[in-house]
């Protein structure tokens, strides 16, 4: 089966919510998670200096897993963090592995 890669960007307010729901899913595995600045939100969503500066603090997640686990997974996170801002996107992953 074909491994994908989940890119999750998280409001910093959500960070520890988002994190904590993946480490409790088994096929989370091992993720990534650092800090990052966003580009592009609409205004309503930032704050006043957020929207002087052009950009929002936010983490982002990087998870490997099985294609055939991202829809549940994802649809869990809508149900958990529906409307918190999170932003996502599925990429492919040609090869991963421990270096040993």
């Amino acid at each position: 089966m074909t491994d994908c890669c989940l890119h999750l960007l998280c409001p910093v307010a959500v960070e520890e919510r988002a994190i904590d729901l993946l480490l409790a899913r088994s096929e989370a595995g091992v993720f990534t998670s650092a800090p990052t600045r966003a580009h592009g939100f609409a205004h309503g969503r930032l704050s006043a200096a957020e929207q002087v500066s052009g950009r929002s603090e936010a983490t982002l997640i990087h998870l490997v897993l099985p294609q055939g686990d991202v829809d549940e997974l994802l649809e869990e996170l809508r149900r958990e963090l529906r409307g918190s801002g999170v932003r996502h996107w599925v990429t492919a992953v040609l090869k991963h592995g421990e270096l040993t």
